[in-house]
Parts: C-alpha cells; sequence; structure tokens
C-alpha cells in the first residue's frame, strides 16, 4: 500500500520520509536537510540487480516528490 502524506514540506525535517513516485513506482527516500536549490535525501535503489546507497540533491518543485510522511 501506498503511504500518504500527513505532513508538508515545510513541516520536514531530519529523519522524515520524501515521498515519490516514478512512472508507477514508488519510492521512499530519507530527508537529511533543506538546502537553497532543494532537499538532499539519502536512498537506496536497485541499478541493474545491485543495491546502491547514495545521497543526491532533489530541487524544489520536482514532479516526482507527491509527500511528506513522519512515522
Amino acid at each position: 500500500e501506498t503511504l500518504h502524506s500527513n505532513i508538508t514540506f515545510i513541516e520536514a525535517q531530519k529523519g522524515d520520509v520524501v515521498l515519490m513516485r516514478y512512472r508507477t513506482a514508488a519510492h521512499a527516500s530519507y530527508y537529511v536537510q533543506s538546502l537553497p536549490g532543494g532537499m538532499w535525501i539519502a536512498e537506496k535503489i536497485l541499478i541493474k540487480g545491485k543495491c546502491i546507497e547514495r545521497e543526491r540533491l532533489v530541487p524544489w518543485g520536482s514532479p516526482e516528490v507527491y509527500g511528506f510522511y513522519r512515522p
């Protein structure tokens, strides 16, 4: 089942979850911090059968982001 957003991006803080959707695949990443150009996230993804751990900048207004979740 897909998680639903329960906080706004203004409320998001380290440890919250960034909810994203890429085509038909749902994805969740760890919110690390807010930066002027967007949000820094940490995530684990599967690339060519291998689990990769990475951090990256997701620009504000990115269409893949559909919400934020606080456990």
